[in-house]
């Protein structure tokens, strides 16, 4: 599944800004207006919900932890076509960006606000009320679809004559299900692979085949080591428990049997999974020190020694910006599936009186229309969107022999068969990298003493699957 294309400056910020934006850190800079943009176009602005509307509208009410601006747009496409209803739109927690000359200061919900947000959103679906349509990212679906609190959005498409499925990548739907069922509504999705440093692999000589395991990048980085000096590294990383909070999140569904309130934390795959992490520290294959990066041209030098990056192919050009694209590794070098996140997820609440009406916004926001409204982030869901966006870019390819992004900058060199080469990696994306937010904190907070040395190994995960275990059966 590797494919091959071209580095650039934007990937880099893209990259910069991941290492600096970590979930439990309520404050972050973020270097230059591009990265601002980014930002600025998922979460700009604040709102509040309304409390009703004398002009007898029928009213859907929306929840979110954060502002979202495509779903601000929505809201104002959706009320201009349908002037009986109104999108009740509330905000639960505010997000503070200020600017500061080059630079921009961005205040995130804190992990308190998290909680707090995820406690209201609870007590109001346990009383039976709460909103019509809620964001999904941050709460435990697993518990709400096992209380019934959400609806099997499956029913709602196959009552709708109208809806056609076939029109949209089924791949991440089935990747999202429960127990057959889809009970939170993906709006995009983003593609989580690796990007080799071509060059850096290049010079030691290194040839890689997939599927890729641990093994197979250590193995490498040893190679260009040899080749290049010691100051090469296979990844960049801010710490062993962030490195380990991704892993379990890709192989989220091999550790949690939410079904069957069964966890796995203390099995020989997590042990293994941990294991691996801490070699990669302990042998100096991860660098973290994103203290002593200044600028983005130190941040640059630095990459030019990093082999591997996580790459989040999140618009179609974002595939003409990177060196070649391997799938995540595994740890046996037999996992064949294309890892994908999904950064919008709405949930329909099943006693809501709006049930229809609230399906049909939902319908609206995966239509040609608004897939293809600047606003949205992340690779469309609608097939004919995405497709669109490919075929523009060919277009340019034959044209001019490069893509200009939307990003502002240099256009890329590339071949029409090297992107043709990577349409169909939307449609192979099968492996979800997802879990409860709860059960994620809980392993993160307490893998910490293991890499700090301050617990054994067998202490933590007998700490962390008994947590699990308990917080399931609650």
């Amino acid at each position: 599944m590797a494919v091959k294309t071209q580095p650039s400056q934007m990937q880099e910020e893209n990259m910069m800004s991941m290492r600096i934006k970590k979930r439990n850190i309520n404050t972050y800079i973020v270097c230059t207006f591009t990265i601002l943009s980014l930002f600025l176009s998922a979460c700009n602005g604040t709102s509040e919900g309304t409390s009703g509307d004398s002009s007898g509208k029928k009213q859907i009410v929306l929840a979110t932890m954060s502002q979202n601006r495509f779903l601000d747009f929505a809201k104002e496409k959706y009320e201009a076509l349908h002037p009986d209803i109104e999108i009740v739109y509330k905000v639960y927690q505010e997000m503070d960006i200020r600017e500061m000359g080059n630079m921009a200061q961005i205040s995130m919900p804190s992990k308190e606000d998290q909680e707090k947000y995820i406690s209201t959103i609870n007590t109001e679906m346990m009383s039976g009320a709460g909103p019509d349509i809620l964001d999904t990212t941050e709460l435990p679906v697993d518990k709400y679809k096992e209380k019934n609190m959400l609806a099997n959005l499956y029913d709602m498409m196959d009552q709708d004559q109208d809806f056609n499925k076939n029109e949209y990548f089924q791949n991440i739907w089935k990747s999202t299900e429960l127990d057959g069922g889809l009970y939170t509504f993906p709006v995009n999705f983003l593609l989580e692979m690796l990007s080799a440093n071509d060059e850096l692999l290049k010079q030691g000589g290194v040839q890689l085949q997939e599927p890729l395991s641990w093994d197979d990048i250590l193995t490498a980085t040893e190679q260009v080591r040899q080749a290049v000096g010691n100051d090469v590294s296979a990844i960049s990383e801010s710490s062993p428990e962030d490195l380990a909070s991704e892993l379990v999140s890709l192989y989220y569904s091999q550790l949690v049997d939410s079904k069957n309130k069964k966890a796995y934390f203390d099995s020989d795959d997590s042990r293994r999974l941990i294991l691996k992490v801490k070699e990669i520290f302990d042998r100096g294959f991860a660098w973290s020190g994103m203290s002593d990066i200044q600028s983005m041209e130190d941040f640059s030098e630095k990459m030019k020694l990093t082999i591997f990056s996580p790459s989040y192919i999140s618009d179609p050009t974002s595939f003409a910006l990177s060196d070649t694209l391997y799938s995540q590794p595994s740890f046996d070098g037999k996992n064949e599936e294309l890892a994908f996140r999904t950064s919008l997820n709405l949930g329909l609440n099943a006693n809501s009186a709006m049930k229809q009406e609230a399906w049909d916004f939902l319908k609206f926001l995966v239509s040609e229309e608004m897939q293809q409204a600047p606003a949205r982030i992340g690779l469309p869901i609608n097939k004919q969107v995405y497709n669109e966006m490919f075929d523009r870019m060919l277009d340019d390819v034959k044209k001019n022999g490069s893509v200009t992004t939307p990003h502002g900058e240099e256009p890329v060199t590339v071949t029409p068969e090297q992107l043709e080469s990577m349409r169909p990696l939307a449609e192979k994306a099968n492996q979800k990298s997802s879990g409860d937010p709860k059960i994620l904190d809980i392993f993160r907070t307490e893998i910490a003493p293991y890499f700090a040395g301050q617990k054994s190994l067998d202490d933590v995960l007998r700490l962390i699957q008994s947590k699990v275990t308990t917080y399931l059966n609650e």
